[in-house]
């Protein structure tokens, strides 16, 4: 397995678990100060809306990786 590909996997690792915690919302990192933030200047909606598209694009980018 190159470099590349590695990356590729960790980046939809990354993806599905950005997507897990804008639904899931756990209680240990929906607290930490970056989603705070977020959710000060974004709303609640906003923040969970933001993760999802986030964890799309780097899944995207990792299924990329994996086919290049």
């Amino acid at each position: 397995m190159d470099w590349l590909a590695l990356l590729g996997v960790l980046c939809i690792a990354y993806g599905v678990f950005a997507i897990f915690v804008a639904i899931k919302k756990p209680d240990q990192i929906w607290q930490m100060k970056k989603i705070q933030a977020f959710l000060r200047r974004l709303g609640s909606t906003g923040t969970v809306i933001w993760f999802c598209v986030f964890g799309l694009a780097i899944a995207g980018l990792g299924v990329w990786l994996l086919l290049r």
